[in-house]
This record gives structure tokens, sequence and C-alpha cells, in this order.
């Protein structure tokens, strides 16, 4: 995805990565694709995939969306 332009790691200084996923959901092309948190790289994950996908990674393991914005 990120090759072919159509996926982006984002973040914004002085914004939180709860903040970041919050407002990425209001945009209709992300609501309808990715948003992955990093908790401990420091970004999200969003893309334009064409299907709804959540998730969310700290450390090595992959977790619920929610269980990786505990841990930013």
């Amino acid at each position: 995805e990120m090759v072919e332009g159509r996926a982006a790691d984002v973040c914004i200084s002085g914004m939180s990565l709860k903040t970041v996923a919050k407002l990425a959901e209001g945009v209709p092309a992300f609501r309808n694709g990715g948003i992955g948190v990093y908790s401990e790289n420091g970004f999200v994950h969003l893309d334009v995939r064409g299907h709804r996908a959540r998730w969310g990674k700290v450390g090595r393991e992959y977790v619920s969306i929610e269980e990786a914005l505990r841990h930013a």
C-alpha cells in the first residue's frame, strides 16, 4: 500500500496517537480503510485499502487498536 501511495505512517508533533486515530476515523477514506496504532514506535498507520481494518502493535505483538492506545 505504501509503495503505491495508498498508505502513510503519521506522527504529528504535539498530538497524541489517540487524537490522530480519532481524527482519522472522521475521514471517509480512512473510516473505510486501515488504521493501525504502533504505540512504541509513536505513529499511526493510515491506508485506503477499501475495507475497514483496525489493529495495534505493542512490542512484537499485534493487538486490538484499543489495547495499543492504552500503551500509547
